[in-house]
């Protein structure tokens, strides 16, 4: 790693050269502004064969030890987040310490710079508020992609069609999209069914099909290639005593059913569920009780479902598809106290977790992640913002 020490007043920041696999990155020059906190680094990327590479800015405050210094407000112009052109011609940004850490002091500072060609999106993406991240799967490389999300409660990931579609509270529960290999702006995609109260959200890019709960409306369908607009496919009668959906959607396009949590009304006791039904709407289903938590993911390859429940809504079970062979794999450590989604990349026997410890303003938040069997755990990033946006998923293809 190739380093120049710079001093910026309170800030004394030495900049490393980083590289990913396919994008090295070179010439890079420092020139810190102490008077107003800030930062810009000048940088070079060589070619690739798309002609833009994805740009993530990493910052130590111990010499590389930890990568935990925020590196997520940059000034306009900046070359930082996806789509930058990798043509070998000069490229810079500007951190803005002042924002991200004022009043702070190192001397063992370094800055990384993560460079991979745009076609590799792989990486969790997340809300925080009104802002979109996206980070590495090991949780280095946090880049902000776009600041003006709507209050977006899940999201789900389209790596047919390089997107992220995510349901909304407000505005009838409009579908907003972000395309992952272009960058710049979300925007609403589709008018949601009409009614607020947006909760999970699954695709089946086999049928062009968007599925989406809606708090106080039940489970509602969209075929993109079909003029016919929103189908509810389950009516919140169909729940009783719940009132709709709550919670994380998931898909098994195989079989076309969709599994689904049940919104909790606040007049029962042990009656929220796990659901599954057909696409069609036909041969609806409680597959296994779950009365705490949002959180429901599918692992299709070996046939099981992971949700969390109760006690403290932060305990993480798993059971067959049909709700058969329950077994708790984790209770998530003090001082997270609750699951809000789950995502699993089975191929590398993990399970990444989204967390908050507030159960009142949702404030405090984490990215963890685990194995499987719930041994492993670790906390990726932690975070802060509020009840008004907090969706997560994972890009991998």
């Amino acid at each position: 790693m190739k380093s120049v020490a710079c001093g910026l007043g309170v800030l004394v920041l030495a900049c490393g050269l980083a590289w990913s696999e396919t994008v090295p990155v070179y010439d890079v020059g420092v020139d810190p502004d102490s008077a107003n906190k800030k930062v810009t680094v000048t940088y070079r990327m060589a070619e690739t064969n798309g002609g833009v590479a994805n740009v993530a800015v990493d910052i130590s405050a111990d010499a590389g030890n930890t990568w935990a210094v925020p590196a997520n407000t940059f000034y306009p112009g900046s070359d930082v987040g996806p789509g930058i052109p990798a043509d070998g011609s000069l490229r810079q940004f500007t951190w803005d310490a002042r924002a991200d850490w004022n009043n702070q002091y190192s001397t063992q500072m370094l800055v990384r710079i993560n460079a991979t060609a745009a076609e590799a999106q792989n990486g969790i993406y997340y809300v925080s508020s009104t802002k979109l991240y996206r980070m590495n799967l090991d949780g280095t490389g946090n880049t902000l992609l776009y600041d003006g999300m709507p209050k977006s409660c899940f999201l789900t990931t389209d790596e047919t069609h390089n997107r992220l579609l995510f349901s909304t509270w407000f505005s009838g529960s409009a579908v907003w999209a972000y395309n992952t290999l272009q960058g710049g702006s979300a925007s609403q995609l589709l008018i949601g069914p009409g009614y607020s109260g947006g909760q999970g959200i699954a695709y089946d890019p086999a049928v062009s099909t968007i599925f989406a709960g809606l708090y106080y409306n039940g489970l509602y369908a969209y075929n993109e290639g079909s003029a016919q607009g929103w189908k509810r496919i389950v009516a919140s009668s169909q729940l009783s005593p719940m009132i709709g959906q709550r919670g994380q959607i998931e898909v098994d396009p195989a079989h076309q059913h969709v599994y689904f949590r049940a919104a909790y009304n606040g007049t029962c006791d042990q009656c929220r569920w796990i659901w599954r039904v057909d696409y069609t709407g036909s041969n609806l289903t409680q597959i296994v009780r779950a009365n705490g938590g949002d959180a429901m993911t599918l692992d299709l390859v070996n046939g099981k479902i992971y949700f969390s429940d109760e006690p403290g809504n932060g305990t993480i079970y798993r059971c067959n598809l049909d709700g058969s062979g329950l077994e708790t794999v984790m209770t998530v450590p003090a001082p997270y106290v609750f699951c809000i989604s789950l995502k699993l990349d089975v191929a590398n026997n993990k399970m990444y977790l989204c967390l908050i410890n507030d159960y009142v303003s949702w404030e405090y938040r984490a990215v963890a992640r685990a194995n499987l069997d719930g041994s492993g755990y670790e906390i990726l990033r932690e975070y802060s913002g509020t009840g008004e946006g907090y969706a997560f998923d994972l890009f991998i293809r």
